[in-house]
């Protein structure tokens, strides 16, 4: 089945806001710079850490798990991590 970009973004977005595993924040929390920041501080900046440490700060400050298949999250001490694997084929 084909599917255009535009149409497939649609239905992926419509997948995960239906989907009970996943939920929308309406804003950040007011913990969540403070924490992005020592996340940060003292590290060698990437662009990846960047990101990393922004969605660990997230999580971190929700009190949330992450699920993930990036082992980089495990820098993150104190992170509820969820490390994924690919299935087998």
């Amino acid at each position: 089945m084909f599917f255009s970009r535009c149409s497939f973004r649609a239905t992926l977005r419509t997948t995960f806001r239906n989907d009970p595993r996943s939920l929308q924040i309406q804003a950040e929390p007011i913990h969540h710079d403070p924490r992005f920041v020592a996340l940060v501080s003292g590290r060698e900046p990437t662009p990846n850490l960047w990101t990393d440490a922004w969605l660990a700060a997230l999580a971190l400050s929700l009190d949330y798990e992450m699920a993930t298949f990036d082992r980089g999250f495990k820098s993150f001490r104190g992170l509820k991590l969820r490390l994924l694997t690919a299935p087998e084929e």
